[in-house]
């Protein structure tokens, strides 16, 4: 019986010592992450023909995109989208460039903003390109936010496991 004692005594004590050295090298992993892919703006040749001279809502937009001018791009485009007699089509792409804006803004501020563009142009009354790009984006967007949570919980259960090492490490000692 007392053998028994000795033997669970022993591992009591000996598998904090393994364990911790361990833990205390490991660092927490970057959040996993899947990056949205680049956009491609396409020119406005490749685009629809829009009749009715509203073709002029795009001019520079694409200047902008490939600069990364995020702010004159979304002063532009906030401009653009305030003026009147915007075709459907127009509007629904400016509305879509909007929200690759705000995605792109750093530390994703503008996240949700985006998101919620992004749902709106997900309809059928959309223009497919828009329609379907909004889609994918928006599955991307949860798909990112679900892997953040999941990294956020286990990133505290890691954290828990730390602690419960270190108290067993320091009631160790203090055995000692």
């Amino acid at each position: 019986m007392s053998s028994g004692r000795f033997f669970i005594g022993a591992i009591f004590l000996i598998f904090p010592l393994v364990f911790l050295d361990g833990c205390n090298s490991m660092h927490n992993p970057p959040a996993p992450r899947e990056d949205l892919p680049r956009i491609v703006f396409l020119p406005q040749a490749v685009s629809p023909f829009w009749g009715g001279g509203s073709s002029h809502f795009l001019t520079g937009l694409s200047k902008l995109f490939d600069a990364h001018d995020w702010d004159k791009l979304d002063s532009l485009l906030n401009e653009r989208l305030s003026e009147k007699d915007i075709p459907g089509d127009v509007m629904a792409r400016l509305l879509y460039d909007k929200a690759l804006v705000d995605i792109e803004t750093p530390a994703g501020k503008r996240l949700e903003e985006a998101r919620k563009i992004l749902k709106t142009l997900d309809v059928d009354r959309v223009p497919y390109d828009v329609r379907e790009s909004s889609h994918i984006l928006l599955r991307m967007i949860d798909r990112n936010a679900r892997l953040e949570e999941s990294n956020r919980i286990l990133t505290h259960k890691l954290d828990q496991v730390r602690k419960t090492f270190k108290d067993l490490s320091n009631l160790e000692n203090t055995l000692k």
